[in-house]
């Protein structure tokens, strides 16, 4: 039982940081912080990270049938790692923030 609690708490820790990236970006932005939108691209590569870290922890601690198709898990499963696909992309991001740092 203490790892099952221990990883459903790593699962909200991740949903939680996700979350935080996510929504402190916004409120910068409502606020007309100028740079916000230059980082949302960081933003979504970091809070996609925690989300597929949060399901497949969710997955790990599941087993197999984290993975039938009867089990909704499965679903977001896939439905978070097609996240990565999503424009903007993560090594575009990267890539033009490496570029933009050691410009």
């Amino acid at each position: 039982m203490p790892r099952f609690q221990t990883g459903v708490g790593e699962i909200a820790a991740q949903i939680t940081g996700a979350e935080e990236i996510l929504f402190g970006l916004a409120r910068r932005a409502d606020e007309g912080d100028p740079a916000a939108a230059a980082q949302a691209g960081v933003a979504k590569v970091l809070a996609t990270r925690l989300l597929i870290e949060a399901v497949e922890q969710a997955v790990a601690l599941t087993g197999n049938p984290g993975l039938t198709r009867t089990n909704s898990l499965q679903r977001h499963y896939r439905g978070v790692l097609c996240s990565r696909v999503h424009n903007p992309q993560d090594d575009a991001v990267l890539t033009g923030l490496g570029r933009s740092i050691l410009a």
